[in-house]
């Protein structure tokens, strides 16, 4: 069983942001259902596992936010909003209580 309260603060926040974001865009876009359904089924599995204190998955989950930030700001194909929703949700992920939540001895090292 899950402890929710032991996963800090800026790590709900981050769940929160993403889960909220990725079914905001699935309602209001124009894309087919079938997508739409498997972004926020793969978001949602994604978010329970770093919620479960996975910390291979939250270094690949930096990883791809930093990288998908960089391509953004060199290419010039990001917008703004993006951009800095990408960069609150990094500062979330490497916030010092989420990094002692992921250092953890509890904290799963290979799932």
């Amino acid at each position: 069983m899950i402890d929710w309260g032991k996963a800090p603060f800026p790590l709900r926040s981050y769940v929160v942001l993403t889960t909220g974001g990725i079914v905001v865009t699935a309602l209001v876009s124009s894309i087919p259902v079938v997508p739409a359904i498997f972004s926020v089924i793969t978001t949602l599995v994604w978010n329970f596992f770093l919620i479960r204190g996975v910390r291979w998955l939250w270094l690949v989950t930096i990883l791809v936010g930093a990288l998908t930030i960089s391509f953004d700001l060199i290419t010039n194909t990001g917008t703004w909003y993006g951009i800095s929703l990408g960069l609150v949700s990094l500062v979330l992920l490497v916030f010092p209580a989420t990094r002692r939540f992921f250092q953890a001895d509890d904290a799963v090292a290979a799932a």
